[in-house]
């Protein structure tokens, strides 16, 4: 029996059991037993606090289906990004590694800033 089985079972015992609480007056009032009358209380107290965990556990999976919906979206432009690099690699893997390796194995270019000499004078104000 599944853990779900198993709490239908308990659920549709509990409900027997709330059914088959108190005993009917000759008002037409309902007389429960200390007891039940506790075990009644308490199992408000659980549906309220499990109402109240049950909206919070909803709220975050509707932020998580958003956050699942924003990283597909991402995966799926980097996915597109990198789609001629895997398309290389199925066709030609050896060429594409050593042509990656060639460039990572050089050393990195640096471009120096040159500035024009200037003329003596160039940049007075009068």
């Amino acid at each position: 029996m599944t853990q779900a089985e198993r709490a239908l079972r308990t659920q549709s015992m509990t409900f027997m059991k709330i059914d088959s609480m108190g005993k009917k007056t000759l008002t037409g009032n309902i007389a429960l037993a200390p007891g039940e009358a506790r075990e009644l209380k308490e199992l408000a107290k659980n549906g309220v606090t499990a109402d109240s965990r049950l909206s919070r556990m909803e709220e975050k999976v509707a932020r998580a289906q958003m956050d699942a919906g924003i990283w597909k979206r991402r995966y799926e432009k980097m996915l597109d990004q990198v789609q001629p690099y895997l398309d290389a690699i199925k066709l030609a893997p050896e060429r594409v590694r050593a042509f990656l390796n060639a460039i990572m194995t050089r050393p990195k270019e640096t471009k120096e800033h040159t500035q024009p000499a200037r003329r003596r004078g160039q940049n007075i104000e009068l």
